[in-house]
């Protein structure tokens, strides 16, 4: 990690090791920009962001990204969308393999979730965060004295 050369402290200007937001000015916090600049630097030497993909793979996420499918798609149905958007098997590689590349890769992105382990392969999850934090705040939460309307209404 760099320091942070542009960070005001309460003795002035100095180096410090993280980036000291100033919440009470939201977007007007000049270190806001300087963050934003970093992140936008460090993700742009990273490889996955440079990899091409088909672009037959995009319209298939937004597809998958789109509609009411709910938290959750059978393996069988993204197959049926890639065939709705032009995969097919080709000489060099069957659609189910084209499918599991492109899975893998937006499961290593965080765009969906999915693993080809045998107990799980047939499911893909298309919100990670919506399936999972549901599920987990039963287990975490004291819904005695955590409950809110959102909860109120799944359970």
């Amino acid at each position: 990690m760099e320091r942070f050369e542009k960070a005001t402290g309460s003795s002035g200007r100095g180096n410090q090791w993280f980036f000291p937001v100033d919440n009470t000015i939201g977007n007007r916090d000049p270190v806001l920009l300087e963050i934003k600049q970093v992140v936008q630097e460090r993700v742009q030497k990273e490889k996955y962001v440079n990899e091409k993909v088909p672009f037959v793979w995009l319209d298939v996420l937004e597809k998958l990204q789109s509609g009411d499918k709910g938290s959750s798609i059978t393996l069988e149905k993204v197959k049926e969308i890639c065939k709705d958007c032009g995969l097919s098997d080709t000489a060099k590689e069957p659609l189910d393999g084209q499918v599991m590349a492109m899975l893998k890769r937006f499961n290593d992105l965080g765009q969906l979730m999915y693993h080809p382990d045998v107990k799980l392969r047939e499911l893909v999850i298309l919100d990670p965060a919506s399936y999972l934090v549901a599920p987990a705040s039963r287990i975490i939460c004291d819904h005695e004295i955590h409950e809110n309307e959102y909860l109120r209404k799944i359970y």
